[in-house]
């Protein structure tokens, strides 16, 4: 392919999951595309926000850190919204733990499966970030039952990796599923550099 355009989704999930789908040179398909994720974002949340703001009396400001930091696995689970807390308890039989961990996971499997139908079809799976580099059973539970998307895991790899680079999908799986770490402080450092230097 000529060209290959590339969505990143991390919102409200933790782990961060690039589909990437072959378009060609093509800005109009490329835009139409960010629309329609921007409108799954605002869709999934919209009705929720203006519910919450006058039924809590809340302004923007609350309902962001309602949303930010009270919500999630923490609101959900009642434990923690660091996942490895949250497994912890899923150990320990938290009902509220494990009912926020299957959420969680079935949160980024549905998303996987609108950009696959809003892009017709999907070529790579990407699991980077905290999460998506170093949990195997994140990984595993969002690609459990997606054979008929063509994604079939490796699970005797999947269970090795973390925190390094590796492809996770069997050589017969149709979408290839990789494992890429992430260097989030290079990357705010460079950000920070380049809103300096403007």
């Amino acid at each position: 392919a000529s060209d290959v355009y590339k969505r990143q989704e991390q919102w409200k999930t933790g782990v961060e999951i690039f589909i990437v789908e072959s378009t060609g040179n093509n800005r109009e398909s490329r835009n139409d595309l960010h629309s329609i994720w921007r409108f799954f974002i605002w869709q999934d949340l919209h009705y929720q926000e203006t519910f919450i703001m006058e039924k809590e009396g809340l302004n923007t400001t609350g309902v962001s850190n309602l949303l930010n930091k009270k919500s999630g696995v923490l609101g959900i689970s009642g434990v923690s919204s660091d996942m490895r807390e949250l497994l912890a308890a899923c150990a320990a039989s938290n009902e509220k733990a494990i009912l926020a961990e299957k959420m969680y996971y079935y949160r980024i499997k549905k998303y996987i499966g609108a950009y696959a139908a809003a892009l017709g079809g999907v070529d790579i799976i990407l699991f980077t970030g905290g999460v998506g580099e170093n949990q195997m059973e994140c990984r595993r539970e969002v690609c459990k039952d997606m054979e008929f998307m063509g994604i079939e895991l490796d699970n005797d790899v999947n269970a090795k990796v973390r925190g390094e680079e590796a492809v996770i999908s069997t050589p017969a799986s149709k979408v290839k599923v990789v494992v890429i770490p992430t260097d989030e402080e290079l990357l705010i450092a460079s950000d920070t550099m380049d809103i300096l230097n403007k």
